[in-house]
């Protein structure tokens, strides 16, 4: 205790521990925890004194308003000191006014914390850790034109972000990022490979990878499309033809129709090649033609002409 000349007045105190308090003055107090430089109350109702911590309290004054009940006096004041964490007397501090400074300062906290209903303590809100996301469901895609869009199943918490892996063919991976739980590629190469894989990401970790998905473009329409009668039988024949880039995976529908409402007369082949000739045809009547490309048996390009 510091400050001899200051008698502890009224100090009905059954336990102070670790303390470093240069004055105390305690009356009749509930339950006070301080760690400041000073510390001052008054006026405490309820008062059923039985513990006071305090730390680093150069100046405490309490008091107890009279019409309350007081507790039995403690038979003596008992001082312990915290072995296991020793204080270190601070140097003092040098006064531009002439004044001295406070004569010691304690390392740490200097945050007072008083429990009584005038006074409550502060509470803290802790924000709970997320948990590192799950894997990548359902993840599926749709072309439009020139673009195709890849989606997949929200999570059921929302990650950070999502890491995108992608390449076409055999072609160098790229990595991209995206927020939502989709992504959109533009400019695609006809008639291609299209593989993507993705991880969700938040501020514990990275998800599992999912694995290679590949997604086929649908393939340009063949060219110079051309339509001509067979030489060979002019009135029951035709012969067409068109031009398109070499590919193994490559088929061709090409179609035939007559025109007249009373004639029904509709042809449809399947050829790897880039011609098809037509027999047995109708003499006299017109019919029409055209062709489209399929690619991997499964995606189709539109009709020409």
């Amino acid at each position: 205790m510091a400050d001899q000349d200051q008698p502890q007045e009224g100090a009905n105190v059954v336990n102070i521990q670790d303390a470093q308090i240069n004055e105390l003055h305690a009356a009749n107090v509930n339950r006070l925890h301080a760690q400041a430089d000073i510390v001052q109350v008054g006026d405490i109702q309820q008062a059923h004194a039985e513990f006071i911590h305090a730390e680093n309290v150069q100046n405490l004054h309490v008091h107890y308003d009279n019409d309350a009940l007081h507790p039995p006096a403690a038979p003596q004041l008992q001082v312990q000191a915290d072995e296991a964490s020793p204080r270190t007397m601070q140097e003092e501090m040098p006064s531009t006014s002439d004044e001295t400074t406070r004569a010691q300062r304690m390392k740490g906290s200097t945050d007072a914390k008083l429990a009584s209903d005038d006074f409550p303590c502060p509470v803290y809100e802790v924000a709970p850790i997320p948990s590192i996301p799950g894997e990548i469901q359902n993840l599926r895609s749709k072309q439009d034109g020139n673009s195709i869009l890849f989606e997949w199943d929200p999570l059921d918490i929302p990650p950070d972000k999502y890491k995108i892996q992608w390449r076409v063919g055999d072609e160098n991976i790229i990595e991209e990022y995206t927020k939502n739980p989709k992504f959109e590629k533009r400019y695609l190469k006809p008639a291609e490979f299209y593989s993507l894989r993705l991880m969700a990401i938040n501020s514990s970790g990275r998800g599992e990878m999912t694995d290679w998905e590949t997604f086929i473009t649908n393939p340009l329409p063949p060219r110079n499309f051309r339509v001509r009668p067979n030489e060979k039988n002019k009135t029951t024949s035709l012969i067409v033809t068109f031009d398109d880039d070499f590919h193994l995976l490559k088929k061709y529908r090409v179609e035939a129709s007559c025109r007249s409402p009373l004639i029904n007369d509709d042809r449809s082949e399947i050829t790897d090649k880039h011609f098809h000739i037509f027999n047995d045809l109708k003499p006299g009547q017109i019919y029409d033609t055209k062709v489209q490309t399929i690619f991997c048996d499964e995606k189709m390009s539109q009709f020409i002409p």
